[in-house]
């Protein structure tokens, strides 16, 4: 499925005043567990392998990033049931996957993100995410739509202090950031 997101990431006070702007259609809390091959055939294909966790069902999910360099994601997502998030995948699991020849697939860790929903209209959803990995908590809005942009929606956040200007900084390239800074100390 192709996926079209807008992405930004706010304080926590804009975080709470964009919580009490919204009658949420509800809130949950998700894990998402990482990997990495070592070949690099993940990055260097910029797609994302993790294993989400959200009301005690696993599932794989493959993110290959269509673009770059904006706050709109565009990105190929695909979703595979599994029973937990294991250490290691296997070469032809991750072959299977991903359709491409990453070798093994190591777990690299988890965030955990308490994730607040408002859907204004059947194309778009409004999720506000705060994450926390590591000794960081973090805050971010997303913007899922299909079809026309969602100009009002996009308007209200903005009078709420969320502008959607800087390049899209995903979970996973955030976790990732703060591992490789940990392992070099």
């Amino acid at each position: 499925m192709l996926e079209t997101e807008l992405k930004c990431m706010i304080s926590a006070e804009a975080f709470e005043r964009v919580k009490a702007a919204y009658k949420w259609n509800g809130v949950k809390t998700q894990e998402n567990h990482y990997y990495s091959d070592t070949s690099g055939v993940l990055a260097e294909n910029r797609t994302v392998f993790r294993i989400r966790k959200s009301g005690g069902t696993y599932k794989i999910q493959v993110k290959a990033h269509k673009n770059s360099s904006s706050p709109m994601q565009i990105s190929e997502e695909t979703e595979f049931d599994i029973s937990n998030a294991p250490e290691i995948v296997s070469a032809e699991d991750g072959r299977r996957y991903t359709g491409l020849d990453t070798g093994e697939l190591v777990k690299l860790g988890f965030n955990v993100t308490e994730r607040y929903s408002f859907m204004p209209d059947e194309n778009t959803e409004l999720c506000l995410d705060k994450t926390s990995y590591f000794d960081i908590t973090d805050y971010e809005v997303e913007v899922e739509y299909r079809g026309e942009y969602p100009s009002e929606l996009i308007d209200g956040l903005k009078a709420l202090g969320v502008i959607f200007e800087n390049e899209a900084v995903g979970k996973y390239t955030r976790f990732i950031t703060s591992l490789r800074s940990r392992l070099s100390e």
